[in-house]
């Protein structure tokens, strides 16, 4: 499986997708102090991004879609659930424990 992150938007890109009818845990982290971005597949890290920059946001916290000129797009084709937020970066430790208790 090839990862990579394209900075073009910051989005995460896979070469594999993920398998219909299979749970698959997708986990993202963002280290404001090291200009990091993560991206943990089934608690494994799958990309790195470095140089990633915070933006402002005035709107609700969503999940399952982007923004794009003020509209909604880019939604996701499938179900999400099991949703958290955290205040902070998790480690590579935490992220693999999350997603053991979800197994």
């Amino acid at each position: 499986m090839s990862t990579s992150m394209s900075p073009s938007g910051y989005r995460p890109s896979r070469t594999s997708g993920a398998t219909a009818g299979t749970w698959t845990q997708l986990l993202g982290t963002y280290d404001a102090t090291t200009r990091t971005a993560k991206l943990y597949v089934n608690g494994t890290l799958a990309a790195t991004l470095t140089g990633a920059t915070s933006w402002s946001s005035s709107g609700a916290f969503t999940v399952g879609r982007g923004q794009y000129n003020g509209a909604a797009t880019d939604f996701v084709p499938g179900a999400v659930s099991h949703v958290q937020a955290w205040n902070h970066a998790l480690t590579p430790e935490e992220a693999d424990a999350l997603n053991r208790q979800l197994l």
